[in-house]
């Protein structure tokens, strides 16, 4: 069985089995009352049913409600990353967010306007506290939570990057600490070690470690606020008398009251975020520049822990036409904020519709380039930064929010080495004599579930995504439109480039009804097909897909 990029939360097998058996239990208490009631829908064909199984429920004993709290500081392209990651990584929670600014001069445009699209609260200092009086800071800021009725806090700083699934993860390990006086858990192990604020050494406890500090990179709940009465202790400006290098005390001044108090400060042990900042810091920038704090241990693998360091951007390209203007407009709804860029190409368009006159979105169209088809997606592909992840998409389908997060993962799983897809054909069977549509081996389809990864010949470009260092990719490859699939598998082959279908879950990307069906390119090829079999077979013999190596 090939192997998966899989995701572990890092359970027992007692726990596990704990949470199945409660999955069981309430689909039945569920089935029960539907027969109850007398219905006769089967189960999970309901568009209720259908809402909750892509979107999920937090499982029984997590929160429901998270209240997120970012600290900002002449941060804003790194704030606007953490943004897209919370935006990914939000899951079956009720999310609210706010940041706040410690009065940057810097130009917090493009965060703010996420912020306000998605109804987050975004807070300006009226003036700029410093290192030496940001406990202050902190103190107002805290005292704005006053009246928040979340069930769960995270506090977060503007300089990290989130693991896959965080607040998810975090809400299990935080459930995992069975200690009563627990009041924090740092979702971060960096190279700066334990403070030794209040104890000299970490303690492992079950799954976590006892630190006996926190620092703004935590979890907790409305107690944590409600212990330091929603304020935060003072720090002399003594402090820095001897020092200056000294940072700003805070993380101390509330890890000594919280100490004093008999709760209990935790740690994970392995970093559920990414610092960025290595040796970036507005505080500190002398002390940062000799000791750059690094995330370790990150959960999800150096190879991804790399990829967020370097902050290569992700880029979406998409090819529609004309009578697809409405359906358009749904799928840049769902990426626009999962990207850095928007590629459009128009085929068929009469004019530039209003919904792409929007920042960070790019449009070419037919009248000037020709009718390209669906390879209209890779009109830009030699024209992309040197550096960057390059997602190719379809005018037909809804994206969920975690789907430009999620499918960079996978390519930094497979060390960037693999084009990724959600769809692929597989052809090591394909007959001499067959039509391409419907007599392919085997095709893995985007919207059913997929219980590992597999390898392919044929990928699918409406789910694709790969490092622009991958393979090289241009507009000169695709002879042919509405072909694009068969001449990047081509492309693929003759460059020794392997194509993974990556597991996924049933109906986890979801397709629009087309208004016009009979114009689809499988419609309209599925059985006039020759020119894609004979390109099929032009490449023959095609051998057993192989799976590349995964990262560890």
């Amino acid at each position: 069985m090939p192997k998966r990029a899989a995701l572990p939360l890092r359970m027992t097998k007692e726990q596990t089995e704990a949470w199945r058996r409660a999955g069981e239990r309430y689909r039945a208490r569920r089935r029960a009352k539907k027969d109850k009631r007398g219905k006769k829908t089967q189960p999970g064909t309901s568009p209720r049913a259908t809402f909750r199984r892509r979107i999920g429920r937090p499982p029984p004993g997590q929160p429901k409600s998270i209240r997120v709290v970012i600290f900002t500081y002449e941060r804003p392209d790194s704030l606007l990353a953490l943004l897209r990651d919370v935006y990914a990584w939000r899951g079956p929670y009720r999310l609210s967010v706010a940041v706040y600014d410690d009065a940057s001069k810097a130009d917090y445009a493009a965060p703010r306007a996420m912020m306000k699209a998605l109804g987050w609260d975004f807070v300006r200092a009226r003036r700029h506290h410093g290192k030496e009086h940001f406990w202050r800071w902190v103190k107002s800021v805290h005292g704005m939570q006053r009246n928040r009725k979340e069930e769960f806090f995270v506090f977060l700083p503007d300089d990290v990057r989130l693991c896959v699934d965080f607040f998810s993860r975090l809400c299990v390990e935080w459930l995992h600490i069975s200690d009563p006086n627990k009041i924090s858990l740092s979702p971060l192990i960096d190279s700066g070690g334990n403070r030794g604020w209040t104890q000299r050494n970490s303690r492992s406890v079950g799954n976590a470690l006892l630190t006996g500090c926190v620092d703004l990179a935590a979890g907790t709940t409305r107690a944590y606020l409600e212990a330091l009465d929603h304020s935060c202790p003072s720090v002399p400006s003594e402090r820095w008398a001897a020092d200056p290098s000294l940072g700003s005390g805070v993380g101390a001044a509330i890890s000594s009251r919280l100490h004093s108090l008999g709760l209990s400060m935790y740690s994970v042990k392995r970093s559920l975020i990414a610092h960025t900042g290595l040796d970036n810091s507005q505080m500190n920038p002398t002390a940062r520049k000799h000791n750059p704090l690094r995330s370790l241990n990150f959960v999800d693998g150096d190879h991804a822990h790399s990829g967020l360091l370097d902050g290569d951007p992700c880029i979406v390209s998409i090819a529609s036409m004309g009578y697809r203007n409405q359906m358009l407009s749904k799928v840049i709804d769902s990426l626009y904020w999962q990207a850095e860029r928007i590629n459009v190409y128009l085929n068929e368009y009469d004019s530039i519709p209003r919904f792409l006159q929007r920042p960070n979105i790019r449009v070419a169209m037919s009248q000037q380039h020709g009718d390209r088809g669906d390879a209209g997606k890779f009109f830009w592909s030699d024209q992309l930064p040197t550096s960057c992840y390059h997602f190719t998409c379809d005018d037909d389908i809804i994206y969920p929010s975690d789907y430009v997060a999620r499918m960079r993962y996978y390519v930094d799983a497979y060390k960037r080495r693999a084009l990724i897809s959600l769809h692929g054909a597989i052809l090591h069977r394909f007959p001499p004599s067959s039509c391409y549509y419907n007599k392919r081996a085997s095709l893995l389809r985007c919207t059913r579930a997929l219980s590992d990864d597999t390898p392919a010949h044929i990928p699918g470009t409406g789910v694709l995504a790969y490092h622009v260092s991958t393979m090289d990719v241009a507009p000169s490859m695709f002879k042919r439109p509405n072909m694009a699939d068969i001449w990047l598998g081509l492309a693929a082959k003759k460059a020794g480039v392997p194509i993974v279908v990556v597991h996924h879950e049933r109906n986890w990307i979801s397709t629009l009804s087309d208004p016009m069906p009979n114009l689809s390119i499988f419609a309209r090829f599925r059985d006039c097909d020759a020119a894609q079999a004979a390109l099929v077979h032009s490449a023959a013999p095609w051998s057993a897909p192989t799976m590349p190596e995964l990262a560890t």
